[in-house]
């Protein structure tokens, strides 16, 4: 740096840049006398300032500072005279002179002085009488400008070899980024992935260390905090954008945002200092919306409606959003953890099998418009990140030695088996066929999906309560969110055995006058009990808000073996974690093996976080040994 210094110091010097810092003052020019001779010593000189007197002159120079005796050259170096003007450092080995143009004492470009240092005080040019004389001047003055043009010469070459080694630095430095980038995208500290589901999304990620040692452990996931309760390492598709579409929050967050939103719009307190013409209504919230991407083909400019059905943005745009949310997260939670930045990161987005090349690039697109860079990504389907952790989890039973041992699963060895994502949404379903090249067939049923659960005892709440229950989900999307996300942590539980299962009612409700009576007079649904704020739902209604579904998820199963044979089915996604589901599709089906890994709602994440690794480690194998020629 002190080099740079240097060498911008001498380059200002040479091509004159001095001259930029001088101190004009008017009131100089009211006291220049040409005289015959200058002091030479301190004692003359201080003489003759005490006759000149320059701070007790009769005229107005209290604008200009240093205001002091001077003797130099005149401007056209043909005589010498006293000024009184601001004192200056003179730069560059030079004699100084006062210039009437300038109005300021400036230094003398073609003059050398071979007694000057390379910087003095003006008020000192007694020191070096050798400026003082006129006719040596003119003589230095042609030997000078003909240097000046030596030096001039020296500087362009100067300047063009520092323009070059600058274009060198930058060719440098701009082949060691691009080696760098290339370098961290096939060798990353850290793998993270992103799960956009139906009902709920997450991100997991692994550190390469962690990953070279057990890829199927230290599989990190965030708890998400809703409400003080870690409902799950997931949190809840809720999306909410502000009036111009940008991110406002996410999962629970957006929920409390936007009911505390509705709340003081009612109350007439409602404040956005960022969008101060706009109302809580200008917002969008979005939920289950990628159930809806999983029904029909869509496009980037596919209009989405958010919950109010009056608004509506192109899907695009809710992707680009959903992903920022983790991405911003997952980059704020590495930085913490190890200090990790952006370019240390290698990420991959699930997408459903379903979805074709133009819906997988609006993925990337999206992608790309949150934020991960082009090369740093990539994309993996749900149910072949699923299979790829499930078929390292020990779900097979073997007898060996006489003892019963559990191994991980060969997909090769099966001539046909079913990955079936159970998510909130909709069941995902793939078969697999064939041992060297699978093929897959996909399915995908919307009536399969564990929100139907939740709309089955959403309905009971309406039947009930009619009218009022409208006005509370209306008024209290929160609450009545609490009141899911209670029965989404029972529905796991819930088994035949179960005698009834308690989900606590939200304060909306239980402010409704009769309330409990409502309930526990239903002609619709007997048997319902109001017990201490929670409502006791009995083990004959339970199956019967199941048995719809799981009905559904055998008929779907039935249309897929009727043509060959499956050995195996495994079963992921949050709605595969229900007891319920996987005892009656074990005992229903006694000749197909009914699988289920364990943490099977995390599947999917961590079978991406895993993918991750393996499609780096194809990737380097491909550009060690593989050449390409355009």
């Amino acid at each position: 740096m002190f080099i740079y210094i240097s060498i911008t110091i001498w380059i200002f010097n040479q091509i004159m840049f001095v001259d930029s810092f001088i101190e004009r003052c008017n009131a100089s020019l009211l006291t220049v006398k040409h005289v015959s001779e200058c002091p030479t010593d301190l004692t003359s000189y201080e003489r003759a300032a005490k006759q000149m007197n320059c701070q007790n002159l009769a005229i107005d120079f209290t604008k200009c500072k240093r205001f002091q005796y001077h003797c130099v050259l005149s401007e056209d170096l043909t005589s010498l005279v006293e000024v009184c003007a601001p004192s200056i450092g003179i730069v560059g080995n030079v004699c100084a002179k006062f210039s009437k143009s300038l109005r300021s004492i400036i230094r003398t470009h073609y003059l050398n002085c071979t007694q000057c240092p390379w910087w003095y005080n003006s008020t000192t040019a007694y020191n070096y009488p050798v400026c003082y004389d006129i006719n040596s001047s003119q003589n230095r003055i042609t030997n000078g400008l003909q240097g000046s043009v030596k030096k001039i010469v020296n500087v362009a070459v100067f300047a063009v070899l520092c323009i070059l080694l600058v274009i060198a630095w930058c060719l440098w430095w701009w082949c060691r980024e691009k080696q760098r980038m290339k370098r961290d995208a096939t060798d990353p500290l850290v793998i993270v992935a992103i799960d956009l589901g139906s009902s709920f999304s997450g991100y997991a990620y692994q550190y390469t260390r962690d990953n070279q040692k057990e890829p199927t452990k230290n599989i990190l996931l965030p708890s998400w905090p809703e409400k003080n309760v870690n409902v799950s390492k997931k949190s809840i598709s809720c999306l909410l954008l502000n009036p111009d579409g940008s991110l406002n929050s996410f999962g629970f967050e957006a929920v409390n945002v936007n009911s505390k939103m509705l709340r003081d719009q009612k109350k007439g307190k409602f404040k956005n200092e960022t969008f101060p013409s706009y109302s809580s209504p200008d917002c969008f919230l979005f939920q289950n919306y990628k159930a809806i991407l999983c029904e029909k083909d869509f496009e980037g400019k596919t209009m989405i409606r958010d919950e109010t059905g009056r608004k509506e943005l192109p899907i695009s745009t809710i992707l680009q959003e959903s992903i920022r949310y983790f991405f911003v997260k997952a980059l704020e939670n590495l930085l913490e953890e190890r200090n990790i930045k952006q370019e240390d990161v290698y990420w991959v987005l699930t997408v459903p099998a379903i979805w074709n090349d133009s819906e997988k690039q609006i993925m990337e697109e999206a992608a790309e418009m949150a934020g991960l860079p082009q090369n740093s990504f990539t994309l993996v389907s749900a149910e072949d990140a699923a299979l790829l952790f499930t078929k390292e989890q020990d779900l097979f039973c073997k007898i060996r030695d006489g003892k019963e041992v559990f191994v991980p699963i060969d997909p090769m060895k099966m001539p046909t088996f079913m990955v079936m994502d159970l998510g909130g949404g909709a069941a995902k379903t793939a078969v697999h066929r064939g041992k060297t090249v699978p093929k897959k067939i996909v399915m995908i049923n919307e009536a399969c999906g564990g929100s139907r659960i939740d709309e089955a005892f959403l309905q009971i709440l309406k039947d009930v309560l009619e009218d009022k229950f409208d006005e509370c989900k209306r008024n209290h999307p929160d609450e009545i969110l609490e009141t899911q996300e209670d029965l989404e942590r029972k529905k796991k539980i819930i088994c035949d055995k179960t005698p009834y299962i308690s989900i606590r009612i939200p304060q909306c409700i239980i402010d409704i006058e009769g309330y409990k009576y409502k309930f526990e007079n239903s002609e619709k649904y007997p048997g319902l009990k109001v017990v201490r704020g929670k409502i006791h739902i009995p083990n004959v209604m339970i199956r019967d808000l199941y048995s719809k579904v799981i009905d559904e998820i055998k008929r779907t199963i039935y249309s897929l073996v009727k043509e060959d044979p499956i050995s195996v089915i495994i079963l992921v996604g949050g709605f595969s974690e229900s007891n319920l589901v996987f005892e009656s599709l074990k005992g229903y089906y006694k000749d197909i093996q009914i699988l289920r890994p364990h943490e099977s709602g995390l599947s999917i994440l961590k079978g991406a976080v895993m993918y991750g690794f393996q499609h780096l480690q194809i990737s380097e194998m491909h550009s060690r040994y593989c050449c390409y020629s355009v």
